[in-house]
Parts: C-alpha cells; structure tokens; sequence
C-alpha cells in the first residue's frame, strides 16, 4: 500500500474541486442531527405536562437519528 505522505501524490486543493463550502455544510449530516435533536427536545418538552404517549417522540427521534446517522459519514 502508498504511504499517505508520498509526495508523488497530487494535492487537491477545496478551490480546485469547485463545490462551494455551503454546499459542502448542506451534504454534512452533522447540522440536521443537531437541528433534529433540537426539536425531538422541543416536542418531548412541550408533551411534558400533557397526559399522553410521552415516549413516541423519543422513539421516532431515534429512529430519525438513526437514519440519518446511516445516511452517511462525513
């Protein structure tokens, strides 16, 4: 196998590729992780004093999670 510091490697630099760095952000998982955890809190916050099915938001914000865990790697 190449060793990753061989300089006969070509180095490509983020201008070169030409995708602009929001895009970049729009395709990392990580924000919608964020911003899901945020509401499954939200929602499990505001189901708090009501009477009902408390653990259906954890439940789904896990499975939403999950799913997108597995939708890629950053």
């Amino acid at each position: 196998m190449g060793d990753l510091e061989d300089p006969d490697l070509p180095v490509v630099a983020d201008a070169a590729t030409g995708i602009p760095v929001w895009r970049r952000w729009l395709a990392d998982p990580l924000p919608l992780l964020l911003l899901t955890g945020a509401a499954g809190l939200a929602v499990s916050a505001a189901l708090l004093p009501a009477a009902g099915a408390v653990w259906l938001v954890p439940a789904l914000f896990a499975v939403v999670v999950a799913g997108l865990a597995l939708s890629g790697s950053t």
